[in-house]
C-alpha cells in the first residue's frame, strides 16, 4: 500500500491531502479539474518537492517522516511527464541505455525485447529530436520499463498527443499494465482515459483528497451515461469544461469496445533526468 498524509505550501497553492491509502497494484487515476493539486500531490509522493511535509509509506518502507525524505533517486520511481523528457542530443537506442545502465538487469536483450514491445525497433538510431509526440511517448515509456521502477507515476502522459497518437499510446499503457506487475499513478481530467485504465480512482479537489473510490463500468449501460453519472457526481459545477464529455470524442468512442471492469494490472515508466541520477 502506499499510505500517509501530505502537506505542502507551493507558491499561493496549498496542498492537505488528508490521511490516503492507495493499492500499491494495478492503476490509480489521480481525478480533477485543472489547478486541483493532482500533479503536486503526484510529485510530492515521488520526492520531487522538496518542502513536502507529513508522512508517507510505501509497502512498508518510509519515505516521508515529518521533514526528513527519501531521496527522488531512492525511491525507484519511474515518471513519465506531458512532455517526453528525452535527450534530445542523443539517439533513441542511447536514450534507452542510459536508463538500462542504471537497471539491476542489464543484458542487450531486455532492450531490444521492450524496444520491440513498444514499437520502436525501427528508430533506434534515429535522434530523439526528430521523433513525433507520439514516438517521444514510446521510448520514454520503453526508458521507464528499462529503470524497472517500484512505481510508475505518470502525469497526463496523452495531452500533448493529437488523438490518433493518443489512442496508440493508450493501447500501449494497457498493454504494459497488463504485463507487468508495477504500480501506476496516472493523472488525468480525461473521463475515456479513466474508463479504460483505471482500476481506483481518486479525486481531487483544492489541494484534498476528496474521496477514493472503484470505477463502476458495467457494460450494461451507454457509456455516456456512466460517465455522466460517474465522473460529475464529485463536482459541484458541471459547467466545468475539465469535466465535460467531448462531443465529438465521447467517453470510450475511440476503442470501439465497452469499457472494461475489471482491475488491470499495473504498468511501468519514465523519469526526467533527475530521477536517473546516483
Amino acid at each position: 500500500m502506499i499510505e500517509g498524509n501530505l502537506t505542502l505550501q507551493k507558491e499561493g497553492f496549498r496542498l492537505e491531502s488528508g490521511d490516503f491509502s492507495i493499492p500499491a497494484s494495478g492503476v490509480t487515476a489521480f481525478f480533477g479539474r485543472s489547478g486541483s493539486g493532482k500533479s503536486t500531490f503526484l510529485r510530492a509522493i515521488a520526492g520531487l518537492e522538496p518542502q513536502t511535509r507529513g508522512i508517507l509509506r510505501f509497502n512498508g518502507q518510509l519515505w516521508q517522516n515529518g521533514s526528513k525524505s527519501l531521496a527522488a533517486e531512492k525511491r525507484d520511481i519511474g515518471f513519465v511527464f506531458q512532455e517526453s523528457a528525452l535527450f534530445p542530443h542523443l539517439n533513441v537506442h542511447e536514450n534507452l541505455l542510459y536508463a538500462s545502465r542504471r537497471s539491476p538487469e542489464k543484458s542487450r536483450r531486455r532492450l531490444d525485447d521492450v524496444a520491440w514491445k513498444m514499437g520502436i525497433s525501427h528508430k533506434l538510431d534515429q535522434k530523439a529530436q526528430n521523433l513525433s509526440g507520439g514516438e517521444k511517448q514510446r521510448v520514454a515509456i520503453a526508458r521507464a520499463l528499462l529503470s524497472q521502477p517500484k512505481l510508475l507515476c505518470m502525469d497526463e502522459p496523452l495531452s500533448a498527443l493529437d488523438w490518433e497518437s493518443k489512442e496508440e499510446i493508450l493501447t500501449l499503457i494497457e498493454q504494459v499494465a497488463a504485463d507487468s506487475q508495477v504500480p501506476i499513478l496516472y493523472i488525468t481530467h480525461t473521463p475515456s482515459e479513466l474508463e479504460r485504465l483505471a482500476a481506483n480512482v481518486i479525486f481531487i479537489k483544492e489541494g484534498h483528497i476528496e474521496r477514493s473510490t472503484l470505477p463502476r463500468f458495467s457494460g450494461l449501460r451507454p457509456k455516456e451515461e456512466v460517465s455522466e453519472s460517474f465522473f460529475r457526481l464529485p463536482f459541484k459545477n458541471e459547467a466545468d469544461p475539465a469535466l465535460a464529455l467531448d462531443a465529438k470524442h465521447p467517453a470510450g468512442k475511440c476503442t470501439g469496445t465497452q469499457p472494461s471492469s475489471s482491475h488491470r494490472s499495473p504498468c511501468l515508466s519514465s523519469d526526467r533526468q533527475s530521477l536517473f541520477r546516483g
